[in-house]
């Protein structure tokens, strides 16, 4: 005998139970002797059927697998399962045991029917095992083909309806979401829920499986004639096939992370109500989220690469009106979300790839959001990629002889682009890169400019204004230019010389300790700037201006240290109550050669963050400060050839210390000078060149007028203490050359004024409703003129002197 004779075969269901009723009865021995009886089916509908009739009619009991599970998303081993078959006291249905037994390895698939097909319990001859095996016909069949003792076993039946059922059962790890009721598709998540499935409804044509022992063990389930087993394990097709949920991102295989992160934070129940724009707005907490936004949020440490790639489809998405051409071409290349400053790079370099008439359309839209968010491009740029832009900007610009395409590829983002900004102004300021583009692309240096007539400052020598003017351009240019050297030849020509202009300058402890003491300002902090000259004051005045802190210069002018000009000698005594030091610009001057072009940048932003910081840790309450310094710094020894007079010198041969009986006095290269502090005697270096060797940093020590002079500037947000507020408007814009004479009406009438004009000051006398004063070296043409009322900010304002003509005095018509 072979399986196929041993399987008796039912047309109908009638039949069959007709044949069960039969064998209840029966007194084959057989029968009598094993009690398990296979049931083949291929429709679950036959399968409800016959076990109600089994259960209501011949009185079995129903048997639920799922009762000998540990756990709700639990399996069954077949030795479990093969002890409670053989241990049924009483004729019952193993229900569903199939939905079970379908995901057997071969070996316990063959080893369980192996266990119970012949099993025995003599003492209850009529007891019955009623087994239905659904699906599983080649299985079953193979495993009756290889089963030795198949003659001496019970009967098999088998009931097959015309067309078997077919069920698609998609196998995901994606559980417990509500799935759309239009896809008539079951969703049943742990084992027990699909084990009781079978038993009490009709089958649906798609099931969603999670069970987690059918994702493990799915596999072994082939061949099957019922059900076909389908993997769902990517995320994006679970969202878009199963959830129906339509998102604005393209899929991408290495993306599939992502997609894992939304599924997970799309919610179990909410999938039918989820909105992308909103999900996105809540997770950032934004209402709406901006480009600035975007960058600000692309660049946060805090944000993950699933949070970036979100923010890559939102803004190409919901802020597709906001966004420009650019932006927007740069968001849709980019497809790295891990590191963030790819993005910046990328936004940063790919306008280089285009061709002339794209970079035109591109040129402003990249410009403005560089600029929007400068600190964040300066943070993310990494050095060699800024190094990459130097080179190509500086390729661009040898091949334009207008610049007109490097200066709309710079951004002034990065500290490069201010150090070719420099240089531009300084070689080719007559030719394309005057003061009006200097103003629009490096507005810093364009303060740092300022005529110091433009500003309120106390000059007591009107020398020092031209002198420092011509010390920022020797400076800015790195040149010991003829001009400056003339003047400090003749203001440093001998000691004499020198100390005529070094004691008409107020020295900045004195002065401090004047106006602490005399009350003339509530002077409550001293922030003590380590190597600010007096060079900066321009540069700080801007600064102020442009802070939009509520802070003014209410006290500027120009003191002095003593000489030697360095640190121990002229520093003040810091407490951290009143007194705070700041030593970022002495360090950077010392910290590395001086480079030209960008040590003057970097000392810029250095001034920069500097007064930022006194501002940023005084926005709280009312504060007047003092702004004083130990010295400045010169660049212009390096220019020039060392002396080579003396073997022993500090700060790179700007001075040396001199034993307390040297007779030693001052010649033409040096100054001999007892300190006013120490009372100890110094050489002092009188002009740029060094006494011992040549400097390669910039220096202090020495007794030219940029290491001496120093700002002092007294700030304050307390309205009692800032600037009155007046309008000035010239009487006459033209003014004869004859007559010299220029009259200013200022509203509010002040208690005095002055004018500075090519740097003298002239004092105004009120006649009536107008102040007057006498231009005693005006000059024809246009020119401008500096009116500083009392406690008011200088106004400059332009007056053109006129010639009469040709007048001898006689009447021509007598001739």
């Amino acid at each position: 005998m072979d399986a196929t004779d041993k399987v008796i075969v039912f047309h109908s269901l009638d039949d069959l139970k007709e044949a069960i009723s039969t064998d209840v009865k029966s007194h084959d021995v057989l029968a009598q002797r094993y009690c398990v009886r296979f049931i083949m089916l291929n429709c679950f509908d036959a399968f409800r059927e016959l076990t109600k009739f089994l259960i209501r009619e011949l009185g079995v009991k129903k048997f639920d697998l799922e009762t000998l599970a540990l756990g709700p998303d639990k399996t069954i081993d077949i030795d479990t399962l093969s002890d409670a078959v053989r241990s049924l006291k009483v004729s019952s249905i193993v229900t569903p045991f199939s939905e079970l037994a379908r995901f057997f390895k071969e070996s316990e698939f063959k080893g369980f029917f192996n266990d119970i097909i012949l099993s025995e319990d003599i003492a209850h001859p009529q007891k019955r095992i009623y087994i239905p095996i659904i699906g599983l016909h080649n299985r079953f069949t193979d495993f009756l083909k290889s089963f030795g003792r198949i003659e001496e076993s019970a009967p098999i039946w088998q009931y097959y309806t015309p067309k078997d059922d077919k069920v698609m059962v998609y196998v995901s790890k994606f559980k417990d979401y509500i799935i759309p009721d239009k896809l008539n598709i079951c969703s049943l998540t742990t084992m027990r829920d699909w084990l009781s499935f079978w038993k009490k409804q009709a089958p649906k044509d798609k099931i969603l499986c999670g069970a987690s022992p059918i994702l493990n063990r799915w596999q072994n389930a082939k061949p099957d004639s019922i059900f076909t087993f389908q993997p769902v394990d990517n995320s994006h097709e679970f969202i878009t096939d199963f959830l129906e949920i339509s998102l604005p991102i393209e899929y991408k295989e290495d993306e599939l992370e992502y997609w894992d992160d939304l599924l997970q934070s799309i919610g179990k129940n909410a999938a039918q109500m989820f909105d992308f724009s909103q999900y996105v707005e809540d997770l950032f907490n934004r209402k709406t989220i901006t480009v600035n936004d975007i960058l600000s949020f692309w660049a946060d440490d805090g944000t993950p690469a699933y949070g970036r790639w979100l923010l890559k489809a939102y803004a190409l998405t919901y802020q597709e009106n906001e966004l420009s051409g650019y932006m927007r071409n740069i968001l849709q290349e980019i497809d790295d979300f891990k590191i963030a400053n790819t993005l910046f790079v990328n936004f940063t370099e790919r306008i280089f790839y285009m061709t002339n008439a794209e970079r035109l359309q591109n040129f402003d839209s990249r410009k403005n959001i560089m600029q929007s968010q400068r600190d964040l491009f300066r943070a993310l740029v990494p050095e060699e990629h800024q190094s990459w832009l130097k080179e190509h900007i500086i390729e661009i610009a040898q091949k334009d002889d207008s610049l007109s395409q490097a200066k709309r590829i710079c951004t002034a983002t990065f500290d490069f682009e201010k150090v070719l900004f420099l240089g531009w102004y300084v070689l080719r300021a007559e030719k394309d890169f005057g003061l009006s583009h200097l103003k629009d692309f490096y507005p810093d240096l364009t303060g740092y400019l300022t005529p110091f007539e433009a500003v309120a400052t106390k000059v007591p020598a009107s020398w020092v204004a031209d002198y420092l003017q011509q010390f920022r351009r020797a400076k800015m240019a790195d040149n010991y230019t003829d001009e400056l050297k003339a003047i400090v030849d003749e203001r440093n020509a001998s000691a004499d010389s020198f100390y005529n202009w070094y004691y008409s300058f107020q020295d900045s402890h004195d002065l401090l300790s004047e106006i602490q003491h005399n009350k003339v300002y509530p002077i409550d902090k001293i922030y003590w700037v380590d190597g600010l000259g007096a060079e900066f004051i321009p540069f700080i005045h801007y600064l102020l201006e442009n802070s939009q802190s509520g802070y003014e210069a209410v006290l500027s002018q120009i003191a002095r240290t003593t000489i030697p000009s360095n640190t121990h000698l002229n520093s003040f005594d810091v407490n951290n109550h009143l007194i705070f030091k700041l030593n970022a610009l002495d360090e950077l001057a010392h910290e590395g050669h001086y480079q030209k072009y960008a040590t003057l940048v970097a000392e810029l932003e250095t001034v920069k963050a500097v007064i930022h910081k006194i501002l940023d840790d005084n926005k709280v309450g009312k504060h007047t400060i003092a702004i004083v310094s130990d010295h400045g710094l010169s660049s212009m020894s390096r220019k020039c050839d060392s002396l080579k007079i003396d073997s022993k010198t500090k700060h790179e041969g700007r001075y040396a210390p001199l034993a307390d009986d040297c007779t030693m006095v001052s010649d033409i290269n040096f100054v001999v000078h007892e300190n006013e502090r120490d009372h100890k005697k110094y050489k002092v270096a009188l002009r740029h060149q060094s006494l011992g060797v040549k400097p390669t940093h910039e220096v202090h020590g020495g007794a030219t007028p940029e290491e001496v002079l120093v700002p002092f500037i007294v700030i304050s947000n307390d309205d009692a203490s800032k600037f009155l507020k007046y309008t000035i408007v010239p009487v006459e814009a033209k003014v004869p050359i004859s007559d010299r004479k220029v009259a200013f009406k200022i509203i509010p009438e002040p208690q005095s004024s002055k004018a500075i004009f090519n740097g003298q000051e002239i004092a105004l006398i009120r006649h009536g409703m107008q102040w007057e004063g006498i231009i005693s070296n005006a000059t024809e043409g246009k020119h401008h003129i500096t009116v500083i009322p009392f406690r008011g900010k200088p106004v400059q304002l332009e007056i053109e002197f006129f010639g009469m003509g040709f007048s001898s005095g006689l009447d021509l018509d007598d001739f």
